[in-house]
Parts: structure tokens; sequence; C-alpha cells
């Protein structure tokens, strides 16, 4: 696929349609992020935003405003046979509205192939057709997460919260304050997180934060007391047992071990004549 030209946060007025009875000759990925309307075999079909709509080149394009300015975005491209194949496969259907959750991540993908195209840098056109490749697959993502979870919206929200867990571990996570936050109930969020990632969400809390203090543990000097504080726990007793628990030894017999490791690979590595000095310096 090659991109033709793109364009990002468009504004028409309300009363903006677009009349092409033998399409535009290209491919359109079109993201809409007004009320909008659109003419597909004659029938009207309309969105409240929030949704995508990929056209054939040869499709008749009959579209507009719904009572709002009109914003959107868009990717015109060329397609073979095969790129076409592809994006079924990927189960992104032609001429037909698809509703999302939400389009910003789409909208930005398309914002930065903008600004690489008019960068004029050295590899400013294969930057940004990776661009649009990262854009088909993160829509494919995104219809198959609706599809998958009905409630789009929330499982976005889920899978940045679960994400968020990963890369602060010693943030508060107690599930009081997380459902007051997302305003749903504590046993809900369980049922909905255990629903979508096939692992409850307390149990993901303990690996993202047994997963730090063994990074902390290898990587630096701090105190096991130390560690507990930075993973996100207050009670150090509690930190000692819950990583014995799961990880099948202390914390403190676990550093001794990753040290005696760390000793053996630098063992090895005096042995080796190519890492004695820097070729040249012998």
């Amino acid at each position: 696929m090659n991109i033709v030209n793109c364009g990002y946060n468009f504004v028409h007025p309300s009363d903006f349609k677009i009349c092409r009875p033998s399409g535009s000759g290209d491919y359109i990925l079109l993201v809409l992020r007004s009320p909008a309307y659109f003419v597909f075999d004659g029938i009207t079909r309309l969105t409240d935003g929030n949704a995508v709509v990929l056209f054939k080149k040869d499709t008749p394009q009959i579209y507009g405003a719904n009572g709002q300015k009109f914003i959107n975005d868009w990717v015109h491209f060329e397609a073979d046979g095969e790129d076409c194949e592809k994006l079924r496969e990927l189960g992104l259907s032609f001429d037909n509205i698809i509703e999302l959750s939400g389009v910003q991540p789409l909208s930005t993908i398309i914002q930065q192939m903008i600004t690489e195209m008019y960068s004029e840098n050295k590899n400013s056109n294969e930057i940004s057709h990776t661009l649009f490749r990262l854009l088909i697959l993160k829509l494919s993502d995104f219809c198959s997460d609706t599809r998958a979870n009905g409630n789009g919206a929330l499982f976005e929200r889920l899978s940045k919260l679960r994400a968020d867990i990963f890369t602060g571990p010693q943030n508060d996570w107690s599930i009081d304050k997380i459902s007051k936050d997302m305003l749903i109930s504590c046993s809900y969020l369980q049922h909905l997180y255990k629903t979508y990632f096939h692992k409850s969400i307390k149990k993901d809390i303990t690996s993202a934060r047994l997963e730090y203090a063994k990074y902390l543990l290898f990587s630096t000097d701090y105190t096991v007391a130390a560690v507990s504080r930075q993973c996100g726990y207050e009670n150090d007793v509690h930190f000692m047992r819950t990583f014995k628990q799961n990880i099948g030894m202390t914390p403190s017999e676990y550093r001794s071990r990753q040290n005696c490791s760390k000793n053996k690979i630098d063992e090895a590595k005096s042995k080796n004549p190519y890492c004695l000095s820097p070729r040249g310096n012998k």
C-alpha cells in the first residue's frame, strides 16, 4: 500500500457534504470525529463520530456533516488485490461504518505521518509508510477489541489501567481506589478484568511489583526494606512473605544467587582474550 496524501483535523461547516458518484480514484481511510451521515447502496446511515470508513477506489462516495461541524482525518492510498485481501484478513471491511470507542490514537498516528511527509528528512518516506502500516494494525486491534469485548470504551480504559500497573507498580493500586476512579463497583471491576485479561487484577499487581523488586535486587544495592517501599509495599514482612511465596526464595537469597551468577559472567569474560583489553591496546 502506498500513501497518496493525508490530512489531519480538517474542520468543515455544518452543511458540508461530499458527492463523488464514481469514487475518488484511490482508496480512502476516513477517521470521523464528529456526527456524520453516509449513503451506501442508496441507504443512509448515521454515526455520532468515533468511527472509521474504508472506501474502495470505485465506490460512490456520498457523505457529509450531520447537524454539526464535520471534523475528520483521512488517508488516500493505493492498494492492489493482495493488499485488499490483507485488510480483510485483519478484520477490516470496506464501504461500511466501523464504530469505535475512540479514534484519538488513530488521529495521532495520522498527524505523525503528515509531520514525517513534510519534514524532508532522509527516511521520512519510509517512516510515514511504516506509520501507515501501524495505523492499519491499530485499527484492526480496535475492531477486534470492540467485537470481542462489547464495551470497547471500558476495555480501552482497562487496557490502559493494566499498562499503568506494569509501568508504575510502586503506585497505590488498591481495588477500592481503582474502582472509585473508574466509577464502577469493586466486584464489577474484578469481574471485567478477569474476563478481559484472564488474570485477576490482584495477581497482575503482585506480578508487576515482584518483577520490579527482582530488578532492584539485581541492579541496585538498596536494602530489602527500601526495595519493599519502592515496590509499593507498606509492610516489609508482607513483601518478604509475598516474594518467597511467588519466587520460591527470600529477597536476600534471590540477590545472593543473582550476584553469584553475575560473578560467573564476569569471570567468563575475564578468560576471553577479546574482553581483556580494547583492540589495539595490548
